[in-house]
């Protein structure tokens, strides 16, 4: 009865332990296809070229963008 007590415990430990696993690298990849998505739709003609404008060292992007 012990035995068949332990061998359970282990068993839902190692269960919670590899749920533990998935989610966390569930987050990691959610995160890189996040990163991936958001660069594949940016915007790159929208960044000032500061040796066109000089004015474009104060600014970020283009105000249409």
């Amino acid at each position: 009865m012990i035995a068949g007590l332990s061998a359970r415990r282990r068993a839902n430990t190692r269960l919670k332990w590899f749920a533990v696993v998935a989610v966390l690298l569930a987050v990691f990849i959610g995160a890189n296809v996040h990163l991936v998505y958001v660069a594949v739709q940016s915007q790159p003609e929208c960044v000032l070229d500061p040796a066109l404008d000089t004015a474009s060292l104060l600014r970020p992007a283009r105000p249409a963008c």
